[in-house]
This record gives C-alpha cells, sequence and structure tokens, in this order.
C-alpha cells in the first residue's frame, strides 16, 4: 500500500506533468504524442532548472504546496492538489520562458513568491527557517572529525 503524504503527491505531480502527452494517443497519432512528449519534457526540464534556487529547489516547492493541501483523504487531496499544482506549472513555464530574457533569477523569486503565497507561509517564517545556515554537527561526528584532521 502507497502511504499518502506530500512527498508521494509532489512526486505523482511530476510524474503526471511528465506523462500527461500519452493520454492523447487515442486521438492522434503515434509521431504527435512523441512529439508533444518531447516538448513537454523540455518545458519541464526549462521549469525545473530556471524556479530551482539555492533556497527552494522545484521539487521542494511542489512538495511544499502538497502539504499544505492534505487533507486526510487522498482523493479529496487528489482532486484539490491537481488542479493547483496544474495551474501553477503553466504560469511557472510563462515565468521560464520570460526568464530566459530576463534572467534565471527573476523566475526563481516568483516560484518562491508563489510558494509562500499558495502555502500561506509568512515570509519571515520562511526565510528564518531557510536562512539559519547549515546544521550544526552533532557532538560525537565533529569529535571524528577533529581527529581525522589531527591525523
Amino acid at each position: 500500500m502507497i502511504e499518502f503524504n506530500a512527498a508521494n503527491f509532489a512526486l505523482f505531480f511530476m510524474l503526471w506533468q511528465l506523462c500527461w502527452p500519452f493520454i492523447i494517443f487515442c486521438c492522434f497519432s503515434m509521431p504527435y504524442v512523441i512529439l508533444v512528449f518531447i516538448i513537454n519534457f523540455l518545458l519541464g526540464v526549462l521549469v525545473g532548472i530556471y524556479t530551482s534556487s539555492k533556497v527552494l529547489k522545484y521539487y521542494q516547492g511542489i512538495e511544499t504546496i502538497c502539504a499544505y493541501y492534505m487533507t486526510g483523504f487522498a482523493e479529496i487531496t487528489f482532486l484539490k492538489v491537481v488542479p493547483v499544482l496544474s495551474f501553477i506549472y503553466i504560469l511557472l513555464i510563462f515565468y521560464a520562458i520570460i526568464g530566459i530574457f530576463r534572467g534565471r533569477k527573476y523566475t526563481q523569486e516568483r516560484f518562491i513568491t508563489i510558494v509562500l503565497k499558495v502555502a500561506h507561509i509568512p515570509e519571515d517564517e520562511f526565510t528564518t527557517n531557510i536562512y539559519k545556515g547549515p546544521p550544526k554537527l552533532p557532538d560525537w561526528i565533529r569529535s571524528s572529525k577533529e581527529e581525522d584532521e589531527e591525523k
């Protein structure tokens, strides 16, 4: 049995955004489906590259939005999350195309703003959690590293 959590919903959505062209297989011939799949794959890569930053990766943003919309019932969560993420994905495609001309930082800022607004995260809470710095190592790891450096 699959555990339904935000990470699994985010993974499902990323697979959905990659494979949706195969749904139109019954209406169009295979070369058109493959062409749409290739274009969709390239757009997905463009969105993933242009929205990911050191602060927030694309998958982390999608997972954060999924976590906000978790209801406890997989079917209801699925009905809420997929349309919201589909709209955000289409919006991010436009931002990524604009980002080609205005710079990657433009798209990264827009993505962070979208995640904060959709998941209703206060900006100060986000920045304090993100910018705390690297996690501190436990004492036993720190002491073994210091011993290795002494040798």
